[in-house]
């Protein structure tokens, strides 16, 4: 148990250096036009992960979604509410709940969460979402580390993204 936590605490140490800064975001096509293309996101951290720790993870996966949204082509807005933070009701939000992110026993970094689309109206279940990543033996520096485990939360992202494209929950002009 205390091995994730570790090397959790190594990518929140890293995450100033992983983490950049855009606008995105997606919203569903039944959706207010004021609010077309406006997304919020917002991380939820399992209670076994290291309660001080835990905000700083949390900001850094939501600041990888961004970065991974913009990166697979989405043009909306998005905006990362706050651990603590209420998210705006009129406004979708993708509530992600972390499973699990941590160094397996066959070295290999696993990122796994759970996401709900939510609305005013209704809240969707997207399902689980995993990536993973190899975590290469010798890796010494914090950074080689935090990039494994970066890798593998975009592995994730990534899956997550082509899944909301796919079924059509993004508006066209996010596209």
């Amino acid at each position: 148990m205390k091995t994730p936590i570790t090397f959790l605490t190594i990518l929140v140490a890293a995450s100033p250096l992983l983490a950049v800064s855009s606008t995105n975001n997606p919203v569903f096509p039944n959706t207010d036009p004021a609010l077309a293309n406006r997304l919020q996101v917002t991380v939820v951290m399992p209670a076994s992960f290291n309660s001080i720790r835990s905000d700083d993870v949390a900001g850094t996966l939501a600041s990888l979604v961004e970065t991974g949204f913009k990166k697979d082509g989405f043009r909306g807005q998005l905006s990362i509410v706050a651990p603590g933070d209420q998210a705006k009701p009129d406004v979708p939000t993708l509530e992600i709940e972390v499973i699990d992110w941590r160094m397996t026993p066959t070295k290999f970094i696993d990122c796994t969460f759970n996401v709900f689309l939510k609305t005013n109206q209704d809240a969707q279940t997207l399902g689980f979402f995993t990536g993973s990543a190899p975590a290469m033996f010798g890796m010494k520096s914090p950074f080689e580390r935090a990039e494994a485990f970066k890798a593998a939360a975009n592995d994730a992202i990534d899956h997550l993204y082509g899944e909301l494209r796919d079924k059509n929950l993004l508006s066209a002009d996010a596209l």
